[in-house]
């Protein structure tokens, strides 16, 4: 099949891929439970069951919930699991990130049963408290998509929650995103493809980049440990960034003013983005490592980036 095909129906999967809300039959949600993702009875349907998952660390709930996916409750669902021996073990990387390592068996699903899958595992993991981002591997190698591509770290947001979107609202992008040098102490300019549709804006999809850190061992992560997007949005060019206040607190790689132009330099590479109002959980009045002023926009400054540093 050619390539061209194979991506159309990807993308025609990770359109139709839709949240059926919970029955109103559920157990009542307690610090243990968690929505569990199957496939629901429409095609290309995703739906969810509220399971009580025990374990004494995030690694040992994070297998029990992918054990929990291969078998539904509910007679009118059924498991994502096209084969139920695919994992063979999952690990904690940094806090935020859970790495899932599939068997060989995981390569031959077929490309919507992939799809779905793939979706139904990272919006399972991803409520695992302090586990924002989903890596999947393939017999110790990254998962590779349809089209060649290395999928990458993933969250809730890399899926859609709608159905029936037209093919014609999606974009195939390259996004403009600087990562630290090696020292720290300057930036990176590499570029990340993704597609954006009209539930993904192209300024979320950069941050997001950012918070996930770069796919080269040679650029170091820009944004604090520990922070989470609250919101962006954009109005009379200047994107309001709100972060949360991990923003402020958490572990840093790089030097202060590496991750203000990572972010500043990355969302103003987009053409309707000229500045860039960073706020902490609404507040724009902090400073940053207690010493850069968050009170007014930023503007591009490219004196940060190293010549001869683009990632190929």
């Amino acid at each position: 099949m050619k390539r061209g095909r194979w991506i159309a129906i990807l993308l025609v999967v990770m359109a139709m891929l839709m949240l059926a809300g919970c029955n109103d039959d559920s157990p009542e949600l307690t610090e243990n439970a968690y929505e569990v993702y199957y496939l629901g009875n429409e095609a290309y349907s995703l739906t969810t069951e509220r399971r009580e998952i025990l374990g004494e660390d995030v690694k040992e709930r994070a297998f029990k919930l992918l054990e929990a996916m291969k078998q539904p409750e509910k007679v009118q669902n059924s498991s994502l699991f096209a084969k139920t021996e695919l994992v063979n073990r999952v690990t904690v990387e940094q806090g935020n990130l859970l790495n899932v390592y599939m068997n060989e068996q995981y390569s031959q699903l077929s490309v919507a049963n992939e799809v779905l899958l793939r979706a139904g595992i990272v919006k399972t993991l991803v409520q695992l408290e302090g586990v924002q981002y989903v890596a999947i591997y393939v017999n110790e190698q990254p998962l590779i998509d349809v089209t060649g591509k290395t999928v990458g770290i993933m969250s809730a947001e890399s899926f859609l929650d709608s159905r029936g979107e037209n093919l014609s609202n999606y974009e195939q992008v390259v996004l403009t995103v600087y990562f630290g040098n090696a020292a720290g102490t300057g930036l990176t300019e590499t570029s990340r493809e993704t597609t954006i549709s009209g539930t993904f804006s192209k300024e979320r999809q950069v941050v997001n980049a950012l918070l996930a850190g770069p796919e080269s061992s040679d650029m170091l992560a820009t944004m604090p440990q520990g922070t989470n997007l609250l919101s962006v949005s954009v109005k009379n060019n200047i994107c309001y960034v709100n972060f949360s206040g991990g923003f402020l607190t958490g572990d840093l790689a790089v030097s202060p003013y590496v991750t203000i132009y990572s972010l500043v330099n990355s969302l103003t590479a987009l053409s309707n983005i000229s500045k860039v109002q960073i706020m902490v959980e609404g507040d724009s009045s902090k400073k940053f490592c207690e010493t850069i002023p968050l009170d007014v926009p930023f503007e591009r400054n490219l004196d940060y980036v190293m010549s001869g540093g683009k990632e190929k």
